[in-house]
């Protein structure tokens, strides 16, 4: 039988499926009610799903294994928790069933699953309610897999039990004594088997985050500054030359007002004309219309009956005029002096 030293390195921190973390029941009775993290059939038996633990893990009860450690281990898996470590001789005391032997520059860590403790042999917990969980048997040389009801820990399966117990096994990290471990950014996969005392991952992760965003922010700064300066200088000889006054402008005083070039010119009443006035500042005798015939030329009328006198000379209206006719003579106005004399 060949004995192997420890599980190997484990360098990134492991993730288990979400079931996991879901204990199941393994002994159901009024004298035993245990419940197991990460359990599983294992063949004919209740054992351990090694899909719950990082990849080399065997369990704990494994006798081929000095160390039943991950060697180095960086850090504790998910949904796990630190709880103690030694070095030494008292490394393998204090866990001398995972832990055969190691040197005082190395470090045993141990690592329990969130809420646990340590009781000494594995991780252990109490839980007085549990909803249906399931339950873990073995029939007929086979394991087999069957659903619990929930459980009320106050009264006990049958009225003189407490809570029941819970089962963790535990997770153990070597490390050197004053060594830090790079831990990658991503939990899968990728892994690293040499120490380093630079710089820690959380300062590495700040220097490659800040660093890009710092320069892209000092570029977005000065390409905001540039643009503006631009746009101004670009403004600026507009604003010159509509502000510079033309050859016959004036220059602008109080509020500017609109062109009035286009506006209809107010309305000025007209007044008669007064040159006809014969004392300027006296009311004149209104001006008579001309008279259009004279005393002579008798009034033409139109024949108002057919009984008038054979004598009634016959009425003609006025034609364009022939040789020979008397021209109506224009008589003036006569203005009349208001104080009675004649001008």
């Amino acid at each position: 039988m060949t004995t192997t030293t420890d599980f190997g390195p484990l360098t990134s921190i492991f993730s288990a499926p979400t079931g996991c973390a879901t204990e199941q029941w393994v002994a159901r009775q009024a004298s035993s009610t245990w419940l197991r993290w990460g359990a599983g059939c294992n063949g004919k038996r209740v054992g351990y799903d090694s899909n719950c633990f990082p990849p080399g893990w065997s369990a704990g009860n494994s006798t081929t294994v000095l160390n039943k450690a991950f060697n180095p281990g960086y850090a504790c898996p998910s949904g796990y928790t630190t709880h103690a470590n030694a070095t030494g001789t008292a490394a393998t005391k204090q866990y001398g069933e995972y832990i055969g032997s190691i040197g005082t520059d190395s470090l045993a860590i141990l690592c329990c699953p969130t809420h646990y403790d340590w009781n000494g042999e594995y991780c252990s917990g109490n839980q007085y309610q549990i909803a249906t969980r399931s339950y873990l048997t073995v029939e007929n040389s086979k394991c087999t897999t069957t659903s619990a009801p929930a459980y009320n820990g106050v009264n006990g399966l049958n009225g003189t039990m407490g809570g029941a117990y819970l089962q963790g096994t535990p997770i153990f990290l070597i490390q050197k004594v004053g060594a830090t471990y790079d831990l990658p950014t991503s939990t899968a996969g990728s892994s690293s088997n040499a120490a380093s005392g630079g710089l820690s991952t959380g300062a590495k992760i700040a220097i490659g985050i800040c660093v890009p965003v710092g320069v892209l922010l000092i570029a977005a700064i000065a390409f905001i500054w540039w643009h503006r300066r631009k746009k101004a200088q670009k403004a600026q000889p507009a604003a010159l030359s509509a502000q510079t006054p033309g050859p016959y402008a004036e220059p602008l005083n109080g509020k500017p007002e609109l062109d009035a070039g286009g506006a209809v010119k107010p309305y000025v009443k007209q007044e008669l004309d007064a040159s006809h006035e014969i004392h300027p500042g006296k009311p004149a005798v209104p001006a008579e219309l001309p008279a259009v015939q004279t005393p002579q030329t008798p009034v033409a009328e139109m024949a108002t009956s057919v009984n008038k006198s054979p004598d009634t000379p016959q009425a003609e209206l006025p034609g364009d005029g022939v040789m020979g006719d008397a021209v109506p003579s224009r008589i003036k106005a006569e203005a009349t002096d208001p104080s009675g004399g004649e001008e």
